[in-house]
């Protein structure tokens, strides 16, 4: 399979992921960043830390939507032709690394919330998963044009 296709594939089932995200976050803002905050207190590296108050939580929604909906537009893009819109994928990246380095600097600055943690772990990796699929591509189709 070639790189293209990889990051065509990835941005697919992004696409979904970031659909489903979304419609979480808009359907039930407190039972996903609430529940992610509780269950990860449950753990003992977090147990002694506070809970995320329920309005600072529901405050996040409409950010959150609003950023699913933006990934659900640039996976679309990519999916639909990974060689014309492959670049949009950098608005992804950006994203994704912002919510990464967000959650870490709120840590540091805020307050300790594992919610906040828990941005980094789930949307740095993501970050540098489609990174390299990024890469890829365009190295792909650099050589093929040469």
């Amino acid at each position: 399979m070639s790189k293209t296709v990889l990051l065509q594939r990835w941005m697919q089932i992004s696409f979904f992921l970031y659909i489903i995200a979304g419609t979480a976050f808009a359907t039930l803002p407190n039972g996903v960043f609430g529940g992610i905050d509780q269950v990860m207190r449950m753990l003992p590296l977090f147990a002694d830390w506070p809970a995320m108050p329920t309005t600072v939580v529901f405050a996040w929604t409409a950010l959150g939507m609003s950023t699913m909906t933006s990934l659900v537009a640039c996976c679309w893009f990519v999916w639909r032709d990974p060689v014309k819109y492959r670049d949009v994928t950098v608005i992804v990246l950006v994203s994704k690394l912002t919510t990464s380095l967000g959650g870490l600097v709120a840590l540091v600055v805020h307050a300790k919330y594992p919610l906040y943690v828990m941005f980094f772990a789930a949307d740095f990796p993501i970050f540098v998963f489609t990174g390299l699929l990024w890469w890829w591509a365009v190295q792909e189709q650099q050589g093929a044009k040469q």
